[in-house]
Parts: structure tokens; sequence; C-alpha cells
């Protein structure tokens, strides 16, 4: 038996109808909340009834809108403004990168300084671990930010960047997950998120660092997707389909704060940092490339290895065949995998303005982080180009 810790929220509400509960939760706090949210959360039926609810319990709010990713502009405004009278709670309510803003300035409202001054790689200082109670209530179903225990904070451009503002005790204190938010998500839109979110849960489960807890985590996670996202890509999806997302959505990030994840992500990070290519977009690209020839190395290598036995599983599922063999069982979940990249009908690198040169720059710059099989830089960049 492997020796493994493993982190996680202090509490996961899950449910239809949950964000009814959330006023009432608010009160326990006694003192003014915060909601940092994205602008269609507050087009949606659901907000009305939840300020209904906040007036009715006589909740103290204020109410801040993030625009796409946040930056480190956009945290130290935020920490500025509300630093000599800081909220009782922050409360995010909406996408991954919504619910990054609102992790970053629970934390950063007891920092001193820039939020750049704590970023991996980049800033000199270490987080206290300190923060504003904080809420996390995810309207898509894609990063998991929810049970996450880093921020991803973004500057695009050619000096840009997506790096991460980490500690344990940032995981936030309470995942409010309710899946109805996904009902009324642009198509594709939730089928990029949902990309990001299976992706997540395979990179984690063939981690070099995956243990029996967070594998029992993803294979539910794996296992609820694969029923539920055809019916996504098809267009039909129920409330069944969307409470599956939904949980696995959370549970890829539970599985990526202890296990990690692999290439795709060690890739796709570095690609977000250069030009404004939708997360979940660019590891619904690497996604195939990248796990075909993950699987292709490692029964080369070794056809015994632990995540060849985890993946034909996920393709013995597929196929209700528990009789295949594990190259045969591969070959189903990676037929799979290129099925649904072209019911997504997503674009090619080029599309986001990505030059030849640009690709090289990014095999170089990027890694395989908890991948098992190790990717040259010179693998990579066929991967690139492959999807370009």
């Amino acid at each position: 038996m492997v020796r493994f810790s493993f982190s996680a929220n202090k509490e996961i509400l899950f449910g239809c109808g949950k964000t009814e509960s959330l006023p009432q939760l608010l009160k326990e706090f006694r003192g003014r909340a915060l909601f940092i949210t994205g602008r269609s959360v507050r087009e949606n039926p659901l907000w009305k009834a939840l300020e209904l609810g906040l007036t009715k319990e006589g909740i103290p709010s204020d109410f801040e809108t993030i625009m796409g990713e946040p930056s480190p502009d956009v945290i130290d405004s935020l920490c500025e403004k509300y630093k000599k009278a800081p909220p009782a709670v922050i409360v995010a309510l909406g996408g991954g990168s919504v619910l990054d803003a609102g992790k970053a300035v629970s934390a950063m409202l007891k920092e001193t300084g820039s939020v750049m001054d704590f970023l991996e790689g980049i800033g000199t200082k270490i987080p206290s671990g300190e923060k504003i109670p904080f809420i996390a209530l995810p309207s898509t179903a894609g990063t998991g930010s929810e049970c996450t225990k880093n921020a991803v904070i973004s500057k695009p451009g050619p000096t840009g960047f997506k790096k991460s503002l980490r500690h344990d005790n940032y995981i936030p204190d309470l995942a409010l997950v309710d899946p109805e938010w996904l009902e009324s998500l642009p198509p594709g839109l939730a089928v990029s998120c949902g990309m990001d979110a299976f992706s997540q849960l395979l990179e984690s489960y063939i981690s070099t660092e995956a243990s029996p807890m967070s594998d029992a985590l993803a294979e539910e996670g794996l296992l609820e997707f694969l029923d539920a996202f055809p019916s996504l890509l098809e267009g039909k999806p129920g409330k069944d389909e969307f409470s599956s997302i939904a949980l696995g959505a959370s549970l890829s990030g539970l599985t990526l704060t202890n296990a990690g994840l692999g290439t795709v992500h060690g890739i796709a990070g570095i690609l977000g940092g250069m030009n404004n290519i939708p997360h979940g977009v660019a590891c619904g690209l690497l996604l195939p490339p990248v796990m075909d020839k993950t699987f292709e190395a490692l029964i080369k290598q070794d056809e015994n290895h632990p995540a060849l036995e985890k993946a034909a599983g996920l393709g013995q599922f597929l196929s209700g065949n528990m009789e295949m063999t594990t190259g045969e069982s591969i070959g189903v979940l990676m037929e799979e995998l290129e099925n649904w990249a072209s019911l997504a009908s997503l674009p090619g690198l080029r599309k986001f303005g990505f030059t030849e040169e640009q690709l090289i720059e990014a095999a170089g710059k990027s890694g395989n982080k908890n991948n098992p099989y190790t990717f040259s830089q010179e693998e990579r960049l066929a991967i690139l180009k492959s999807v370009y």
C-alpha cells in the first residue's frame, strides 16, 4: 500500500436546488458577504431567486463582476477596494475563472503586497495560508476549482503567463454544487468545460502520484462522464446528465489537488499564457493525441503498467465487454475520445492566432507534470503540430 495524504473541503453540498440554502448559510457569518460573479450569472433566473433569498434573510452584501480570466491587476484592485473593511465571507459564483478570482481575493485580503509577489514561479513570497472564509458555487462544470487549493492568475501576451496562487488552506471552506446552473449554459461552453474536467479526471487517474483515495474518486467521476457526456455533445442532456457532469467536475478538482495532472495540462497552461485560447478547448484538442502516445509508449515499455490497467477498465466499461485485451480496451477508449473531439468541432490552434514559431516556444516551455510517460520536447512539438 502506498503512503499518501489527502486534502479536501471542510464541506461539500451537492444537489439540484442547493443554491436556495445559501442565504441561510450566510447568516452564520454575522457580517457582510462579498459576491464575486460572472456577468452571465446575473442573467440567470436562479440568481434572481438567490437575491430574493438574501433580502429575505437580511444578508448585507456587496457585488463585484469578473470578466474573463483573473489578472494580477484585477485581484490587486479588488483587494485595495475591500482592504480597509473586509467582508465577513466571500462567495464566488461563476465559472472557474470567477472561482479562482474569489479564492485569490479571499487569500490576498490577508496578505501585504501584490498577488504577483506570491505566484508560483514569479513571486518570492510564500503565502501564509490565512484567508477570509470562502464559499465556491460553480455555474459551470470544468475546472473543479470549487475543490482545489490553487487559484490560476493569468496575463496573456508575449511575456504572459498562467501561474498559481497555492496553499493547502485555500481549498474553499464550502463547495456548494448545484447542477441546475448548468442547464442555461451555451452548448459550446458546456462542452469545452466538460473536456477540461474529463481531462483532469483521466490525467489524475493515471498520474504517477495517484493514490487509492484519488483513484476511487477519479474512477467514479470518469464513469459518470463516460455515461453522460455523449448526451451533452449530441445536444440532448437532461437533469441526470447535468448532475453526473457536475459531480464529475467537482471530483476532478479533488483528484487533481491530490494526484496532480499530466502532459495535457503541462502544455495547455503554457498555451493559455501565450494567447487567448479557452482552457477547455486547449485540453480537448490535446487530450486524444497525448493519451494515444502515452498508452502506445507504455504498452511498449510495460504491458502491466498500472496506467494501462486503469485505461483498459474504462474501455471495458464503454464496450460492455470485460474479456477484451488491454490493447483492445484502450483502443475503445481512444476511439471514444476521438469521437468526442470530432463532435465538439474544436478549432485548431491556428484559429487562436498561434504561429509555428509559437508552437516551438510552447514545446520548449511546457512540461509533463505527473504523466506516466515523459514526452520529449520534440514529441510535444509533434503533438502541437497535430492540432494546429
